[in-house]
């Protein structure tokens, strides 16, 4: 689990972060360009998509898209000439040693509310994962207030974080903005992930059933890309697609795809990735 220390050291550095990013916006201090003012931000933004090999993410195209090291920035427009803040969501892996999720968002949150006012926080998904989200608002010093949100989930060992930072009489304006982009968050899953992923529903004697004219078959399959063809599958429509194999009437299997996990249960209907893992015990890492 993340040290006391450790985790002082991120309230710290949240706080400081902010401070450093208000004192470039307001006294043009730094190397961060500001994007050109404009009067009107449309209300549906038409989208890009930014992805690397871990994680996909789409961004408005009036939104500026910076790096520093493995942390993506985007930035939103100056809405006039009188705008003097992008509100911004960065999103990256914590860096320090692994930890459990659970274990690091309690800690985080109980240093988080010596240095800033909380709002309860709660459970939520992000990409498929489970995931914890905390609003707070924090003051740095001789800094104006700002309003925070933080999605913090996992994969395999490592965390990741969203944060969302705007000022507090512009967060409602842009978070339909900010939702679409955070729906759109999703994590890339390799080859080895994937075919690891199939041996171990395999292993946990986890059967596909479907048929050859299914739709939702093929995009089941689709899902695990070229290791497919190494999915538990069981073929139940007879050459012709007229008729079900008397396996799968045997097992009363009642539509495609159906999904078994040991002990019996059945899920039917098309399952991600994340629900199939979470079913069977595999692991997406």
């Amino acid at each position: 689990m993340i040290s006391r220390k450790n985790i002082i050291q991120l309230v710290v550095l949240v706080v400081a972060v902010i401070g450093i990013i208000l004192a470039r916006v307001y006294f043009h201090q730094g190397t961060e360009t500001k994007s050109p003012p404009t009067s009107n931000i449309p209300a549906t933004p038409r989208m890009l998509t930014y992805t690397n090999p871990a994680y996909s993410i789409q961004y408005p195209t009036n939104w500026k898209k910076t790096q520093e090291k493995e942390e993506i920035t985007f930035s939103s427009p100056l809405e006039s000439s009188a705008d003097t803040f992008q509100e911004k969501l960065s999103i990256g892996p914590l860096a320090g040693p692994s930890t459990n999720l659970d274990g690091f968002f309690k800690e985080y949150v109980d240093m988080l509310k010596k240095a800033a006012a909380v709002d309860n926080p709660s459970d939520t998904t992000l990409g498929g994962y489970p995931a914890h989200t905390v609003i707070f608002t924090v003051k740095p010093k001789d800094q104006p207030l700002l309003k925070m949100m933080q999605i913090f989930t996992q994969k395999g060992t490592k965390l990741y974080g969203i944060t969302y930072r705007a000022e507090p009489d512009k967060y409602d304006a842009n978070f339909a903005t900010i939702q679409t982009m955070i729906g759109s968050f999703h994590f890339i899953i390799s080859p080895e992930e994937l075919e690891a992923f199939v041996t171990c529903l395999k292993d946990k004697k986890v059967t596909f059933y479907g048929a050859s004219w299914c739709s939702h078959c093929t995009e089941q399959k689709e899902l695990f890309e070229k290791s497919a063809k190494s999915l538990p599958y069981v073929e139940c429509s007879t050459p012709g697609g007229k008729e079900q194999t008397a396996n799968c009437k045997n097992k009363g299997i009642p539509g495609y795809p159906t999904w078994e996990f040991a002990g019996g249960s059945r899920v039917s209907g098309l399952m991600t990735l994340q629900d199939l893992a979470k079913k069977s015990g595999c692991t997406l890492s």
